[in-house]
């Protein structure tokens, strides 16, 4: 009983991980096609 709530507690924890990494690269991917259309509206 005990290692299954163990269980469960650590898959939300990496689920959590998994979609806060998710959600940075997201953002990262969008200010990186933000730089590029400034880098071509400069052109």
């Amino acid at each position: 009983m005990f290692s299954q709530t163990k269980l469960r507690l650590s898959l939300k924890i990496l689920l959590d991980s998994v979609s806060i990494f998710r959600c940075s690269v997201s953002l990262l991917l969008k200010m990186k096609s933000r730089a590029r259309f400034r880098l071509c509206l400069k052109d």
